[in-house]
């Protein structure tokens, strides 16, 4: 008479553990962003930003939907994790991303270069846009210093 309480027992331990793995799995889909991650995926930073690999280089986007991305910087050289914080110096300058997302970005490159060329309009003159970012995660700084002594110690350390 014992077996079949055992049965009984085990067959709804079972159906619970099933049923509660399946849940956890649902909220934490339902918890995170669509950025997808690959083999080319070299860092996933809180799911707003993300470092991939491309045949041209390392490259710092912004994801703001789903389908809706935007290339921050350019070429990486280097990228590190500390106290929180992702500090990343690239080709065209330099950022630290904190936990909240928010991203101050120095770049080297001077502003009427960190252009793109996206046409010409009908006399023939090429037509540039600003590769600036517009989101309110992303502030350009306009000044190294405007980092603090940590920050600037630790960019200093990476670009080295």
């Amino acid at each position: 008479m014992k077996l079949p309480k055992y049965i009984i027992f085990t067959a709804v331990t079972v159906f619970v553990l099933a049923f509660v793995s399946q849940a956890l799995v649902a909220c934490s889909i339902k918890n995170t962003r669509k950025i997808g991650r690959g083999r080319d995926t070299v860092l996933v930073w809180n799911d707003t930003y993300d470092i991939g690999h491309y045949v041209d280089g390392n490259h710092l986007f912004i994801w703001e939907t789903k389908e809706s991305y935007y290339k921050v910087l350019s070429n990486i050289k280097k990228h590190k994790v500390i106290w929180g914080k992702l500090y990343i110096v690239a080709e065209d300058g330099y950022a630290v991303i904190d936990k909240k997302d928010f991203c101050r970005i120095f770049l080297t490159t001077p502003d009427e270069e960190y252009v793109k060329k996206v046409g010409y309009d009908r006399t023939g003159n090429p037509i540039y846009v600003s590769k600036k970012v517009d989101n309110d995660l992303i502030e350009y700084i306009v000044d190294f210093t405007d980092y603090s002594d940590k920050e600037q110690k630790i960019l200093k350390q990476l670009a080295n």
